[in-house]
């Protein structure tokens, strides 16, 4: 079962929810209001997609995809456990929300689920890619993700991390 949020104003800064798990965030606190150079210790929750910024409106045609991926070197493996293996139309659409393409994805009624995800960095031409695979035996999620710019990866992978805390993996308290 989910956790519920405790009462008090104080408790809505940890109710913003970037990633699509709940309702949206409140309209009352506007990290645009905040701007540049300003004090206010609000300021200092950013939404954790402005980060990365990727491009919401870019897409990719299989084979654009394809030779990409595999002009690329081999790229970074990264583990998690999962508390609940997510159904593939809540996975895609959870990376929708997170501005995370699904180019692919294996039948549903699969053991192990495959799903290939793309992105764009908004700012710069910085393609992202991943190779999801989820073990419905044992909740795992094993991504290797690849990319363009090898600086902004790290970034990436936190980014997608984010996209599956307090849905399918343990909240970071």
């Amino acid at each position: 079962g989910g956790g519920g949020s405790g009462g008090g104003g104080a408790s809505m800064l940890l109710d913003l929810d970037p990633y699509g798990h709940g309702e949206a965030a409140p309209t009352s606190i506007g990290v645009a209001a905040v701007g540049p150079g300003s004090n206010d210790l609000v300021g200092l929750l950013q939404d954790p997609r402005a980060a990365i910024d990727l491009d919401s409106g870019y897409r990719m045609s299989p084979p654009v995809f394809q030779e990409q991926w595999l002009a690329l070197p081999e790229g970074e493996s990264q583990h998690y456990d999962l508390l609940v293996v997510p159904l593939p139309a809540e996975m895609e659409h959870t990376m929708l929300s997170c501005h995370i393409i699904t180019m692919a994805s294996s039948p549903p009624d699969q053991e192990v689920m495959k799903f290939f995800f793309y992105a764009k960095q908004n700012t710069t031409p910085t393609m992202f890619f991943i190779e999801a695979s989820i073990d419905n035996r044992t909740s795992a999620l094993t991504a290797i993700f690849k990319c363009t710019d090898a600086s902004s990866l790290a970034q990436f992978r936190e980014h997608f991390r984010k996209s599956l805390v307090g849905k399918w993996m343990a909240l970071d308290l």
